[in-house]
């Protein structure tokens, strides 16, 4: 030690370091290969910045902006290489890569119910026999829910329904004035011609006097 280099590599590929006990050899070809698939497991869900008591289902209330959840796969082998894969179902059901992170975030869920799952893999590349998993359920303000749409609909109906039976009222009093105003404008014709019958017939009579008296 304290001189350079502090290891060497021979030609047959083993590898020689000194230490405070004497030489110390390794052979890569006898390097055994972690096949213990590592444990995973879901450690913390923090809302909105706040830790909540996770299993079961978490019910998130209305207007949830930030979801976190941490997770972790307990190893002393490699643990800085441990790797790790999550999902949310009901969100996107597609895995993410694999990345060192152990933490996931989403913002601004929709209302539903969604299932976080998350795998692990050492640096061997062994993955967990199975994934931790977590649900939750955004729960929807009230503007959100069926319940309010249908009564909006129903709304609608109603107010159409309402609007389309003043418009027919409105329809049939115009209708009633209009053929009050026919029969009124009937009446003063009827009694027009009349008057003017009568002007004839006196006209007829005063022309066949004079004819007679014209004659005599």
């Amino acid at each position: 030690g304290g001189t350079q280099p502090a290891g060497w590599r021979r030609a047959n590929g083993s590898l020689w370091f000194p230490t405070a006990q004497g030489a110390a050899r390794i052979d890569p070809d006898r390097v055994r290969r972690n096949v213990v698939p590592p444990p995973i497991a879901v450690e913390s869900v923090m809302v909105d910045g706040a830790s909540i008591e996770r299993g079961g289902t978490v019910e998130l209330v209305p207007g949830t902006k930030q979801l976190t959840v941490h997770f972790a796969a307990p190893t002393f082998v490699a643990p800085d290489e441990v790797q790790y894969q999550y999902r949310l179902r009901g969100y996107d059901d597609a895995w993410s890569a694999w990345k060192t992170s152990r933490s996931a975030t989403y913002t601004n869920l929709d209302p539903g119910s969604y299932t976080f799952e998350v795998r692990a893999r050492n640096a061997d590349g062994v993955t967990s026999r199975s994934a931790a998993t977590q649900s939750f359920t955004q729960q929807p303000f009230f503007y959100e829910t069926p319940l309010f749409w249908a009564a909006c609909v129903l709304g609608l109906v109603l107010l159409g329904g309402v609007t389309y039976r003043m418009r027919l009222r409105h329809l049939k009093a115009r209708q009633q004035e209009l053929e009050a105003l026919v029969a009124e404008r009937t009446e003063e014709l009827r009694e027009l011609n009349a008057h003017l019958e009568d002007k004839v017939e006196e006209q007829l009579q005063t022309i066949l006097r004079e004819r007679e008296k014209y004659e005599a």
